[in-house]
């Protein structure tokens, strides 16, 4: 027993002694190797195996052997299965001890006849590293002192595999940091955007060994990726320059997701799966990262792999490092190519601007312009056509470079025939790299340009407000001498001219226009005063000969109902003349017809014209006249009248001159039905206000006069005692007083200016007791009891007889509204210095749309008769008085109307 524990401690000892070496060792596969000579050597463990930990796959795979047990060199087991005791004793975290594997259903058979198996894990800080296991043919093989033993050497190998991979991450880390490093001295060396690609493709297709590499860059606005940089075999070669949609594979989520995605095994993969496109070989591991600038999608960058688990998260991390540098890379590089490119472009543009913007003539304008984009082309020969619309061609109107035959033989081109025509057609630019072998160039103009000694060809449209006004195209004796960026910075240019040359065709128009503006501006100003129709037709006329510059001319008007057009102003003609032409018939002689069919008509010389009748033309030789335009005036599409002017020089006139008087036609026509629609309008007007005032006469004076008459039949009864009769005499005379105000009170209101008032002292309960008990007669036979409330008996400064006017008036309102009865309360009382005087009634009120409105002039509310001033007087007294008046919602229905009066 002695020389057993002896011998063991011995092993113990050689096992310390051994691990001191195996910890300086940095390399895994040694490490494993070193481990099993150990066990062989020491431990006397003959048939063994060191299996380490696949933590991306998540299973255990032998790293190293011993003895018979190589035949399990290739074996794998998934450490989430059931299979193995190896994986057990990984899983557990302990050592595992079959001693008789015949019974043991996690077995697995590797050809080898074993009786017994230990397996100890290999694991640090309770992270599993690996697994050391041995077997042996005989059954119970192991003693508790060998797996003591072996949980030793399984501590020691854990040690040394930790040391190893933290010492073979540090140097990986310092390598891809110093490999990072060159890279971005690499990619940043250069602004050229396509070195740029290639350097970084080239960079990540040497860091991380790969099947393939690629960048593609983003197009925001088309939604498509384009690949421009590849690193592959030739088996998996993509033609660079295409572009594809994301898709919704790999690459799709990483646009979508602006984020890294690492595919270990794609098999493995379900929520996801590639979207390979027409032609692209299948992979097993994806790798890829956006390339972002600040919160820009420029791009992917992406690896595949043919080995399932070929990319890790340290390659992850790495690419993704990677990438950062690259977006700026190529963001820089695109920002200087695009650059360079807009320099290049803007030193031609503002050269052929310097041209075009200078104030020239239309020939001048086109020959500097083109001579400006040879001198930038590089050109031998250039030629600006024009495109005539009426024709359907296009004609040379500026050349340099060209012969004279050439350019009598094709000095203009039909629409859509040769290059040149096709360019206008469409509207879209076009390079011939070799005219001699063009199709689109017709046999006879190859000829042509072979004697002329040109091959190459850049023809783009000139465009104004996207509409083409012509072609510019420049040739070159040398086959393919102007290429794409040729085309593109003469199609700029082409923008630019061709806005210059609508704006210089457009200067003649103008200047025509204003001319044309102006005369119209001149007949408006004449036809929209407001004057009478005879006047507003003799400014316009004269405007209109002034305009055209014409030698005279008249306005006829048209009676609908008899059809006849009347020359009712002249200018130009005797008074012989006109008294033969002044009357005419709708369809009689030329101007009938203009008159019935609303069309103009023109005549360079009258005299020569068969539709004159022969009276008329001996009175035009006699006035001299020759020519002469005549167009309807027209309102609202409807015929009114004519307007003809005429001159004494044959073809004074033209079809400008007829657009222009047709124009100042319309003018007339509404400025002459305006007059007319303003004349009846204030006639109407006049007729209706003579209505409203004698409505309002009849209707303020019925009710005195009413009352007067009934006072008078009570006054014919014999019954009657004498202080009744002394009453209604009273009230007779008071009404009639009444009557004599209210119609000095409607002058002074239709004559405007202030009001003459009588101011006295007066007691105001007794001036209100008076005035009511006249109203008294007038409500009695209308079921309307007036009732009173004095809150204030002092006196007042005012007018008696205007102040009655306004509690008549205000009386009358409320006298309407009650046409069923009811009751009318008059209260006064004091407000500070003010006196309030409150007339309640029990009627419907006063509409909320009307308060506002309700003292103004003819407006009334649910009544038959009257024209509405009753109101409108009563407040002008109010005011005069240095008071105001309102009306209000009374708390029980119907309305409240208050005058405040002041005291002193």
């Amino acid at each position: 027993m002695n020389r057993t524990r002896h011998r063991s401690e011995a092993k113990l000892n050689a096992l310390y002694r051994l691990g001191q070496e195996l910890v300086l060792l940095r390399d895994e596969q040694a490490i494993a190797e070193t481990v099993l000579e150990i066990a062989e050597d020491v431990l006397d463990f003959g048939d063994s195996e060191f299996m380490l930990v696949d933590e991306s796959g998540q299973e255990l795979f032998v790293s190293a052997y011993r003895g018979d047990l190589h035949v399990a060199r290739d074996l794998r087991l998934p450490l989430d299965g059931e299979r193995g005791i190896t994986v057990a004793a990984a899983r557990r975290g302990e050592p595992m001890y079959v001693p008789d594997v015949g019974g043991e259903p996690r077995y697995v058979d590797a050809g080898f006849a074993a009786g017994s198996e230990l397996a100890v894990p290999v694991q640090i800080e309770g992270r599993v590293l690996g697994v050391i296991n041995v077997e042996s043919r005989r059954s119970d093989a192991y003693t508790s002192a060998d797996r003591r033993l072996l949980s030793t050497l399984a501590s020691q190998a854990a040690l040394a595999l930790q040391n190893a991979r933290h010492y073979t991450q540090e140097r990986r880390g310092t390598e891809q940091m110093a490999a990072i490093n060159r890279i971005a001295r690499r990619i940043s060396a250069t602004l050229d955007l396509r070195d740029t690609l290639d350097s970084i493709v080239e960079a990540a297709y040497e860091l991380m060994p790969c099947a393939l590499a690629e960048i593609s860059l983003w197009d925001e606005g088309r939604q498509m990726l384009t690949l421009q940089a590849l690193r592959c075999g030739p088996e998996r070669a993509f033609p660079v320059g295409k572009s594809y949609p994301p898709g919704t594979g790999y690459t799709g989520w990483v646009v979508r997701h602006k984020e890294p995605l690492l595919v270990a095994d794609v098999d493995a993969r379900e929520d996801i799966r590639p979207d390979l496109l027409p032609g692209e070989l299948p992979f097993r591991a994806y790798l890829g990262v956006p390339l972002i600038a600040g919160d820009e999608l420029i791009g992917t960058l992406v690896l595949v792999h043919d080995r399932a688990r070929g990319f890790d998260e340290d390659d992850l991390a790495l690419l993704d490092s990677l990438a950062g540098q690259a977006a700026v890379a190529i963001r820089n590089a695109g920002l200087y190519e695009e650059l360079a490119r807009r320099h290049r472009e803007l030193a031609a543009l503002h050269s052929v601007a310097e041209a075009a913007n200078r104030p020239l003539g239309l020939e001048e304008l086109l020959q500097k312009a083109l001579d400006r984009v040879m001198d930038v082309t590089e050109a031998d020969a250039g030629g600006i056509r024009l495109l005539d619309p009426s024709a359907h061609e296009v004609v040379l109107a500026a050349h340099r470079g060209l012969s004279q035959r050439y350019i009598e033989q094709t000095e203009r081109f039909a629409v859509s025939e040769e290059i040149v025509g096709a360019v206008a057609l469409s509207g879209e630019p076009a390079l011939s790299q070799d005219m001699q072998s063009d199709p689109r160039i017709s046999p006879e103009i190859g000829a042509l340009l072979k004697e002329e000694g040109y091959r190459c060809l850049a023809q783009v449209p000139l465009r104004a407000q996207h509409a083409v006004v012509g072609t510019l195209g420049v040739a070159a004796s040398e086959p393919g001498f102007f290429d794409e960026d040729n085309l593109e910075l003469l199609s700029a240019i082409g923008e630019q001219l061709g806005v210059a040359i609508a704006n210089a065709q457009l200067f003649d128009e103008t200047e025509r226009r204003s001319r044309e503006l102006a005369a119209l501006n001149a007949v408006a100003v004449a036809t929209n005063r407001a004057l009478d129709l005879d006047t507003l037709l003799v400014d316009a006329l004269e405007r209109v000969i002034e305009c055209i510059e014409a030698d005279g001319g008249g306005i006829r008007l048209l009676d609908p109902s008899s059809g006849e057009l009347t020359l009712s102003i002249t200018r130009g003609m005797s008074e012989a003349y006109v008294g033969k032409v002044r009357n005419l018939r709708m369809g009689e002689g030329i101007v009938g017809d203009v008159a019935l069919t609303g069309e103009p008509a023109l005549l360079a010389d009258m005299r020569e014209d068969p539709r004159v009748p022969s009276e008329v033309l001996v009175a035009l030789k006699e006035e001299g006249l020759r020519a002469f335009a005549v167009v309807p005036l027209r309102s609202q599409e409807v015929v009114v009248g004519t307007l003809g002017v005429v001159s004494r020089a044959p073809g004074a006139f033209g079809p400008a001159d007829v657009r222009l008087l047709t124009a100042i036609g319309y003018q007339i026509g509404v400025a002459i039905a305006n007059a007319q629609l303003r004349q009846e309008a204030v006639d109407a007007e006049r007729l209706a206000a003579v209505g409203r005032v004698a409505a309002s006469v009849a209707h303020e004076l019925r009710s005195p006069l009413g009352g007067i008459m009934r006072s008078a039949e009570f006054l014919a009864r014999p019954e009657l005692s004498e202080p009744t009769r002394r009453k209604l005499s009273s009230a007779i005379v008071a009404m009639a007083r009444r009557l004599i105000n209210t119609s000095q009170e409607l002058l002074d209101y239709t004559r405007g200016g202030r009001m003459a008032l009588n101011r006295v002292p007066c007691s105001l309960p007794d001036f209100l007791e008076e005035v009511l008990e006249v109203l008294r007669v007038d409500f009695s036979d209308r079921g309307i009891a007036v009732e009173n409330n004095w809150g204030y008996r002092g006196r007042i400064r005012m007018d008696p007889d205007r102040m009655a006017q306004v509690v008549y008036n205000i009386a009358a309102n409320a006298r309407d509204a009650m046409a069923q009865g009811g009751q009318m309360t008059v209260a006064t009382e004091r407000a500070g210095q003010c006196v309030e005087l409150r007339f309640t009634d029990t009627g419907p009120g006063v509409p909320e749309a009307l308060r506002e409105r309700i003292f103004q002039p003819f407006v009334s509310y649910g009544k038959e008769e009257g024209a509405g001033l009753g109101l409108a007087i009563a407040e002008r007294i109010v005011q005069e008085h240095g008071g105001e008046i309102e009306v209000e919602t009374a708390e029980a229905g119907g309305a409240t109307f208050v005058v405040r009066l002041p005291l002193s």
